[in-house]
């Protein structure tokens, strides 16, 4: 099953669950600030595959906007350093216990909506395609051989760099965190149709040139040691986020260096989920 939050053609904000190219709206969204509709049916013990519709169904093409799927998660884990290429790449060492920081929600943005930087806060804006997690339980102290019981589903984010804020001496946070840096979508594939996430095919385009191609089992630490390693020491709540890493040919390993501008289409893509696609654009 798929879940997506969406503009419906009413005009209103809905999470929805996606069959056969069909979206069956099962939460508001946007209504109250910190209300996430799929955290609110974990809450009330709602299946989501399973619960009835709260408003008439639409095809998918019809939607009017696309949001992030989750609008509202408790917290945003990152996960750095992750695939042994793009260590190499950007000449970091290896490390021996997942490296993790925080993106903040207000970063996040939907599929097909512009990923906007200005000039004068950043002239280095890159791209890091990468898997993120869906919390579906909450997790605590969790083992690595039972971690993606806890998964509620993968889906796609670009988790953009202001690579001069990043390497000037801010710890990570900031840097990955401008409004609209965090791009996620289209939607949340679950676990009963992706059920191993070290197997997909993970590649960027900007303006249709692959600039980043690997797989998910380049993976340092797979995605049920990085649910093991965060769960020591926080519980991982139902809608939480975790990204995974990017692989190598990011924009600041290259040679020369390739950075996002005013009017490039970034196209992130993983195997078995589908393509996010974020137009760039540069504001006064």
């Amino acid at each position: 099953m798929r879940y997506a939050t969406v503009t419906a053609p009413d005009n209103r904000d809905y999470f929805v669950r996606i069959e056969n190219g069909i979206a069956t709206p099962i939460g508001r969204a946007n209504v109250t600030v910190g209300v996430d509709p799929l955290r609110v049916l974990f809450a009330t013990k709602k299946n989501p595959a399973k619960v009835k519709g709260i408003a008439k169904s639409f095809p998918l093409a019809k939607a009017k906007k696309w949001h992030s799927p989750v609008t509202a998660p408790s917290k945003v884990i990152s996960v750095g350093a992750n695939y042994r290429k793009h260590i190499a790449e950007v000449g970091l060492a290896v490390p021996e216990l997942p490296v993790s920081f925080a993106k903040y929600p207000s970063a996040l943005t939907g599929h097909k909506q512009p990923v906007k930087f200005r000039r004068k806060d950043t002239n280095m804006v890159d791209y890091e395609n990468e898997l993120m997690i869906v919390i579906g339980k909450r997790a605590k102290d969790v083992k690595k051989k039972d971690a993606l019981k806890y998964v509620f589903g993968y889906t796609i984010v670009n988790d953009i760099s202001a690579r001069d804020h990043q390497f000037g001496g801010d710890q990570y946070s900031r840097c990955k965190s401008f409004d609209t840096f965090m791009p996620v979508g289209p939607w949340i594939v679950g676990t009963d149709e992706l059920k191993d996430p070290q197997k997909l095919d993970i590649r960027t385009r900007v303006n249709g040139k692959t600039v980043q191609s690997n797989n998910t089992s380049d993976m340092l630490f797979p995605c049920a040691r990085i649910i093991e390693f965060l769960s020591q020491y926080m519980t991982l709540e139902p809608g939480d986020m975790i990204t995974t890493g990017t692989p190598e040919g990011v924009g600041w390993g290259r040679t020369p260096k390739l950075f996002l501008k005013d009017g490039d289409t970034l196209e992130t893509e993983i195997g078995g989920i589908g393509v996010l696609v974020n137009p760039i654009k540069e504001y006064k």
